[in-house]
């Protein structure tokens, strides 16, 4: 599949606009350094990706699994305890997950299943929640 996270960032960036404050690819949570993103934000990136066994004697023929990542990030500093945050991300990610469940981003993929979630980061008001979202596609030679 050519860019399935460019359509899936651009039916994101469509629908969720006036939700977050930033959504991007990657290479904008790359871009951070270190530093504090604009919040809410939310990154949307390939994890794994993983092929079946070919199914042909002549050529190939794979169903590609794929793990596609939605990293939402919030923040209240002046609630440095997290319970506005996680108020916050709660709301955040119904909306991820409305935007993208049965989502089907191109002919050749299936739709878009949720793989689960997991808070990786919540201090000094800050939360970090990354959910994983399941599709697949199919690659011939």
């Amino acid at each position: 599949m050519s860019d399935l996270i460019g359509l899936i960032h651009a039916r994101l960036a469509a629908a969720l606009a006036d939700r977050f404050a930033l959504i991007e690819r990657a290479a904008g949570l790359l871009a951070l350094d270190g530093q504090l993103p604009t919040v809410p934000a939310l990154y949307v990136y390939m994890g794994e990706e993983g092929g079946s066994a070919n199914s042909r004697a002549n050529g190939v023929r794979q169903d590609v699994e794929c793990d596609v990542i939605c990293l939402i990030v919030t923040s209240q500093l002046a609630d440095r305890t997290g319970g506005a945050a996680s108020v916050e991300v709660e709301t955040l990610k119904a909306a991820v997950r409305d935007c993208l469940i049965g989502y089907q981003p191109g002919d050749q993929s299936r739709p878009i299943t949720l793989g689960g979630g997991a808070l990786i980061r919540a201090r000094q008001g800050q939360i970090w929640w990354e959910y994983q979202f399941t599709t697949s596609y199919m690659i011939e030679a």
